[in-house]
Protein backbone atom coordinates (compact mmCIF):
# COMPACT_ATOMS: atom_id res chain seq x y z
CA UNK A 1 0.00 0.00 0.00
CA UNK A 2 3.04 2.33 0.62
CA UNK A 3 4.49 1.96 -2.19
CA UNK A 4 1.54 2.34 -4.37
CA UNK A 5 0.59 5.90 -2.45
CA UNK A 6 4.26 7.00 -3.45
CA UNK A 7 3.97 6.41 -6.99
CA UNK A 8 0.60 8.20 -7.53
CA UNK A 9 2.04 10.95 -5.38
CA UNK A 10 5.59 11.28 -7.38
CA UNK A 11 2.72 10.92 -10.64
CA UNK A 12 1.06 13.78 -9.75
CA UNK A 13 4.18 15.54 -8.62
CA UNK A 14 5.77 14.96 -12.24
CA UNK A 15 2.29 16.13 -13.99
CA UNK A 16 2.11 18.85 -12.29
CA UNK A 17 5.71 20.48 -12.00
CA UNK A 18 6.87 19.35 -15.02
CA UNK A 19 4.04 20.68 -17.14
CA UNK A 20 4.49 17.27 -19.89
CA UNK A 21 0.80 18.33 -21.54
CA UNK A 22 -0.42 22.09 -22.71
CA UNK A 23 -4.33 20.93 -22.34
CA UNK A 24 -6.04 21.82 -18.62
CA UNK A 25 -8.12 18.63 -20.09
CA UNK A 26 -5.44 16.02 -19.45
CA UNK A 27 -4.62 17.31 -16.19
CA UNK A 28 -7.45 17.82 -14.62
CA UNK A 29 -8.49 14.17 -15.62
CA UNK A 30 -5.29 12.38 -14.52
CA UNK A 31 -5.50 14.38 -11.26
CA UNK A 32 -8.68 13.58 -10.54
CA UNK A 33 -7.89 9.52 -11.54
CA UNK A 34 -5.05 9.85 -9.17
CA UNK A 35 -7.04 11.40 -6.59
CA UNK A 36 -9.39 8.34 -6.71
CA UNK A 37 -7.06 5.70 -7.47
CA UNK A 38 -5.49 7.28 -4.13
CA UNK A 39 -8.76 7.12 -2.07
CA UNK A 40 -9.16 3.69 -3.37
CA UNK A 41 -5.94 2.64 -2.43
CA UNK A 42 -6.28 3.85 1.42
CA UNK A 43 -9.85 2.20 1.37
CA UNK A 44 -8.84 -1.14 0.88
CA UNK A 45 -5.45 -1.26 2.30
CA UNK A 46 -7.49 -0.20 5.87
CA UNK A 47 -9.98 -2.17 5.85
CA UNK A 48 -9.73 -5.66 3.69
CA UNK A 49 -7.28 -8.04 5.17
CA UNK A 50 -4.80 -8.30 2.68
CA UNK A 51 -1.86 -10.61 3.62
CA UNK A 52 -4.80 -13.20 4.76
CA UNK A 53 -5.68 -14.26 8.57
CA UNK A 54 -3.69 -15.84 11.27
CA UNK A 55 -4.28 -19.08 13.06
CA UNK A 56 -7.08 -19.65 14.99
CA UNK A 57 -6.55 -19.15 19.00
CA UNK A 58 -8.73 -20.94 21.16
CA UNK A 59 -10.17 -17.86 23.52
CA UNK A 60 -13.22 -19.82 25.58
CA UNK A 61 -14.08 -23.65 26.15
CA UNK A 62 -18.16 -23.76 27.25
CA UNK A 63 -19.77 -26.88 28.70
CA UNK A 64 -23.22 -27.44 27.35
CA UNK A 65 -26.10 -28.26 29.15
CA UNK A 66 -29.12 -30.16 27.79
CA UNK A 67 -31.82 -28.25 26.44
CA UNK A 68 -34.45 -31.02 27.10
CA UNK A 69 -36.95 -30.77 29.44
CA UNK A 70 -38.08 -34.00 29.85
CA UNK A 71 -35.21 -36.41 30.71
CA UNK A 72 -36.21 -39.43 29.21
CA UNK A 73 -35.54 -38.50 26.07
CA UNK A 74 -32.16 -37.91 24.25
CA UNK A 75 -30.37 -35.43 25.39
CA UNK A 76 -30.12 -32.25 22.77
CA UNK A 77 -27.63 -29.75 23.47
CA UNK A 78 -28.28 -27.15 20.33
CA UNK A 79 -30.60 -26.34 18.13
CA UNK A 80 -30.57 -25.57 14.66
CA UNK A 81 -33.37 -23.15 13.42
CA UNK A 82 -33.78 -20.05 10.69
CA UNK A 83 -30.11 -20.13 10.49
CA UNK A 84 -29.20 -19.57 13.77
CA UNK A 85 -27.57 -21.88 16.19
CA UNK A 86 -29.03 -22.24 20.16
CA UNK A 87 -27.60 -23.40 22.92
CA UNK A 88 -27.93 -23.41 26.73
CA UNK A 89 -24.95 -23.48 29.24
CA UNK A 90 -24.43 -22.49 33.28
CA UNK A 91 -23.94 -19.06 34.18
CA UNK A 92 -22.82 -18.44 37.67
CA UNK A 93 -26.47 -18.11 39.23
CA UNK A 94 -28.69 -19.26 36.58
CA UNK A 95 -28.37 -20.97 32.91
CA UNK A 96 -27.92 -19.02 29.69
CA UNK A 97 -29.12 -19.26 26.32
CA UNK A 98 -26.87 -17.85 23.42
CA UNK A 99 -27.28 -17.82 19.61
CA UNK A 100 -24.83 -17.55 16.99
CA UNK A 101 -25.35 -17.25 13.21
CA UNK A 102 -24.99 -20.65 10.93
CA UNK A 103 -22.50 -19.32 8.86
CA UNK A 104 -19.73 -19.39 11.65
CA UNK A 105 -20.40 -22.57 13.42
CA UNK A 106 -18.77 -26.24 12.62
CA UNK A 107 -20.12 -29.12 14.07
CA UNK A 108 -18.45 -32.16 15.25
CA UNK A 109 -20.64 -34.72 15.81
CA UNK A 110 -18.75 -37.23 18.26
CA UNK A 111 -19.46 -40.80 18.69
CA UNK A 112 -18.16 -41.53 22.31
CA UNK A 113 -18.65 -37.50 23.06
CA UNK A 114 -18.49 -37.46 27.30
CA UNK A 115 -18.48 -34.26 27.94
CA UNK A 116 -20.48 -31.61 24.96
CA UNK A 117 -18.65 -28.23 24.53
CA UNK A 118 -18.25 -25.45 22.49
CA UNK A 119 -14.57 -24.01 21.69
CA UNK A 120 -14.71 -19.91 20.50
CA UNK A 121 -12.08 -19.33 18.51
CA UNK A 122 -10.98 -15.98 17.54
CA UNK A 123 -9.23 -15.17 13.89
CA UNK A 124 -7.61 -12.20 14.17
CA UNK A 125 -6.35 -10.91 10.35
CA UNK A 126 -2.83 -9.94 9.59
CA UNK A 127 -1.93 -6.42 9.71
CA UNK A 128 1.33 -5.01 8.15
CA UNK A 129 2.54 -2.59 5.79
CA UNK A 130 0.33 -3.04 3.01
CA UNK A 131 -3.20 -3.75 5.26
CA UNK A 132 -4.48 -2.55 8.90
CA UNK A 133 -7.58 -4.83 8.09
CA UNK A 134 -9.76 -2.77 10.34
CA UNK A 135 -12.79 -4.69 11.94
CA UNK A 136 -11.94 -7.37 9.88
CA UNK A 137 -11.47 -10.23 12.85
CA UNK A 138 -13.58 -13.46 12.72
CA UNK A 139 -14.97 -15.87 15.44
CA UNK A 140 -15.28 -19.20 14.38
CA UNK A 141 -17.75 -21.89 17.12
CA UNK A 142 -16.73 -25.45 17.07
CA UNK A 143 -19.82 -27.57 18.97
CA UNK A 144 -18.23 -31.06 20.48
CA UNK A 145 -21.50 -33.07 20.56
CA UNK A 146 -22.51 -36.67 20.67
CA UNK A 147 -24.95 -37.60 17.25
CA UNK A 148 -28.33 -36.73 17.52
CA UNK A 149 -28.23 -34.28 19.90
CA UNK A 150 -28.08 -31.24 17.83
CA UNK A 151 -31.95 -30.61 16.64
CA UNK A 152 -32.92 -29.02 13.20
CA UNK A 153 -36.15 -27.27 13.00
Amino acid sequence: MIITIIFVLLFIFFIWKLDLYDFSIVKFTLWIFSIFGLAGIFIIGIFFPLQGYEKPVLEEEIELVSINVNQEDEPVYVIESNGEYSYMYEGEKYYKTERVPSEYVIEKKLKDCKKPVLKIYEIKAKKGIWSFAIGCDKTKYEFYVPYGSVAKE
